[in-house]
């Protein structure tokens, strides 16, 4: 909660609500990521309304492919559904870097023996970079660090986090 309320204040000084800013823009984004611990391959997809053009806020779904990771893990799959604020400083050249932050919530899937989905508390923050590929497009490589605060299991400790690096592609935004 402390961390929210200073990444917001953070934000209200970056990038200052003024009349003569430039317009608000919509950024849509979908690709790929692997995530660690267990090893999965995962199909990510966000959306980010930049009221600025160093400030956004968000959402992101990731989910894990079926059959596409470690068939050792407990969990069979999870996913995990964000709302992030987004942080862009500005940076001389053309690679784009975000930092990023947000809570939301996970899902995640159990197999045998006791098979059940859990849905848990989650936060969420990370950095990326974006190369710009047109004047609306750019590729991006974001990592992620989740932390689930789901229940205790034989071989998993709460808070159980989980690392996500995602190469999408983004169109859309300042």
């Amino acid at each position: 909660m402390k961390a929210t309320r200073v990444m917001l204040m953070l934000a209200l000084v970056v990038c200052p609500a003024r009349a003569d800013t430039a317009p608000t823009h919509l950024r849509l984004a979908a690709g790929g990521a692997g995530a660690l611990d267990p090893a999965f391959a995962a199909a990510n997809l966000g959306a980010d309304w930049f009221f600025s053009p160093a400030f956004a806020v968000g959402v992101q779904a990731c989910h894990t492919l079926p059959s596409a990771g470690d068939q050792r893990a407990i969990e069979d799959g999870y996913g995990f559904f964000t709302a992030l604020a987004r942080l862009r400083p500005p940076t001389a050249g053309r690679l784009r870097a975000e930092v990023l932050g947000g809570a939301g919530v996970a899902r995640i899937q159990f197999g045998r023996p006791g098979a059940h989905i859990e849905y848990a508390p989650d936060v969420a923050w990370g950095a990326g970079l974006a190369w710009p590929l047109t004047t609306h497009a750019e590729l991006a490589v974001e990592f992620s660090n989740h932390v689930t605060f789901g229940a205790r299991t034989g071989t998993r400790n709460t808070p159980h986090t989980s690392e996500l690096l995602a190469l999408v592609l983004r169109w859309g935004g300042p």
